[in-house]
């Protein structure tokens, strides 16, 4: 076992590079580094998460960041202000989805083909992306905040678990 250390508080997201290049961590010190899996040092830091606290005291933005699960050619990273997709390699970022509506985007889930993109938001939303049109195509409104999404595999459908620890499935997102 080896530990990477280069955060100045505790990270709270980690998602490996499907090449097996990089790993990605998020950390409550508001940067969001990529690590090669090589050298286990960092290759860039970026600072795009927000520092605010939520009223429990925790920071409020769980910052479930994401590679496309296809290539890794992307990196998606929940934010504050939006859904920041950066290039792999180059770690420019190139484009974002913003819908400030929902508020702050807490974590992302690809779909298994790496076409869509299930986004929740702290306000109980659940935005469904079509990821290579840019637009959104479902939104799906739940009770509590949402802490985890899988797709299944094969079909369009998906599984969330709220706050509360209650799963929820909802049939047919995508076609």
């Amino acid at each position: 076992i080896s530990s990477l250390s280069g955060h100045s508080r505790a990270i709270k997201s980690v998602s490996y590079d499907p090449r097996n290049s990089y790993i990605a961590t998020a950390s409550c010190d508001g940067n969001v580094k990529i690590w090669s899996i090589e050298s286990q040092e960092p290759v860039i830091s970026l600072n795009v998460l927000s520092l605010e606290m939520s009223t429990r005291g925790i920071q409020s933005n769980l910052s479930r960041l994401a590679w496309h699960p296809v290539n890794g050619s992307l990196l998606a990273i929940p934010t504050a202000k939006g859904v920041f997709f950066f290039e792999r390699d180059t770690w420019e970022e190139a484009f974002s989805f913003k819908d400030i509506r929902h508020g702050a985007a807490t974590l992302v889930s690809w779909s298994p083909n790496g076409i869509y993109m299930a986004v929740a938001y702290e306000n109980g939303f659940v935005m469904i992306w079509d990821v290579l049109n840019r637009v959104d195509i479902q939104r799906i409104k739940v009770e509590n905040h949402i802490v985890a999404i899988a797709w299944h595999p094969k079909s369009g459908n998906i599984a969330m678990l709220d706050e509360e620890g209650r799963l929820c499935v909802s049939a047919g997102v995508v076609p």
